[in-house]
């Protein structure tokens, strides 16, 4: 009869695993043999989490060091906090709960650009989308996450106990064990995007309570107003393909489209006139590469393109009166 893997069994091979993500990007045979891992015993991505949790983000500098991200990669962590504790594969095995308990959350940022797959000490995970930051506080009684800006998808672990709570700004969503997004980003309503499951989305200052099924979007405007939407079928896996690093426009604007490439690049789109900023498209595009973009409308639609500033002014073939 074959021997049910114990729990210390699993911490150690994810302690192995975790330094070896540390030490540099997996191959491809090395990524497929991890999911094979994952996917054979469901306690595995816990205590992957768990092992990431143990070690600390890389220093400032190597942050600024390193390159901008076109799709997710897995979060790096340095093992220097982890090798200089002499905490053993035991005390990991062992401490399981008190990896929870943290006197300061964690912080976690992406730069412009970068999109940043992050696993949670409970086994959660959260995906960041360009330029957010986001606070992390886990205890023996709550999950909390503080969406400070930005956009962030949540894969959330089931745990009764505990429920899993984001704040962004006067805006707090509460979950069990669910998928959902929240986005932060000036001059939009704070949005709560719920894929699977349910989520509670309340006003910080109001009892009033909305509740979200799976394929619903809600929404806080300036003045506190909860509003609830329906989603289309698909509607969410396109709003959310920015985890790919791409995105989709379904009948917007490209003065709509040059704001969202916006939230990725310094490259700029400018109009030379209202006509060609108010020119509808859709399509699948890469959310950093501009110069493909503008070349795909201009294509597309018949437009003029002219460098300026270090970006792009589009307009009309003839002149419009």
């Amino acid at each position: 009869m074959t021997r049910r893997e114990s729990s210390a069994d699993i911490d150690i091979a994810a302690a192995d695993w975790a330094a070896r993500l540390d030490r540099s990007m997996l191959t491809s045979a090395e990524q497929g043999d991890l999911n094979v891992w994952l996917a054979a015993d469901s306690r595995r991505l816990g205590a992957l989490a768990r092992a990431q949790a143990m070690l600390v983000p890389l220093d400032a500098q190597a942050q600024d060091a390193a390159p901008l991200l076109a799709v997710p990669q897995p979060a790096r962590f340095s093992r220097r906090a982890l090798l200089g504790s002499g905490l053993s594969t035991a005390a990991m095995a062992a401490g399981g709960a008190w990896l929870f308990l943290r006197a300061a959350p964690e912080r976690f940022t992406t730069r412009k650009g970068e999109v940043r797959l992050v696993p949670l000490a409970d086994g959660s995970s959260m995906t960041l989308n360009t330029a957010s930051h986001v606070e992390v506080l886990f205890d023996a009684h709550r999950r909390h996450v503080r969406l400070i800006d930005g956009e962030a998808l949540f894969e959330v672990a089931r745990e009764r106990q505990r429920p899993f709570t984001v704040k962004a700004g006067d805006m707090q969503a509460e979950a069990l064990g669910t998928v959902f997004s929240v986005a932060n980003i000036p001059s939009r309503p704070l949005t709560v995007t719920v894929k699977q499951g349910r989520v509670a989305m309340r006003h910080a200052r109001s009892t009033a309570t909305l509740a979200l099924a799976a394929n619903m979007q809600g929404t806080i405007d300036a003045q506190g107003q909860l509003a609830s939407t329906d989603l289309a079928p698909g509607t969410i896996d396109r709003d959310i393909a920015w985890r790919e690093g791409k995105i989709i426009f379904s009948g917007e604007t490209l003065r709509s489209a040059a704001a969202e490439f916006a939230r990725y690049s310094d490259v700029p789109i400018a109009f030379a006139d209202a006509f060609t900023g108010n020119r509808t498209i859709s399509g699948y595009y890469s959310a950093t590469d501009v110069s493909g973009f503008v070349e795909a409308v201009s294509l597309s639609l018949g437009l003029r393109v002219a460098p300026r500033d270090g970006g792009y002014v589009l307009s009309a073939q003839t002149v419009i009166s």
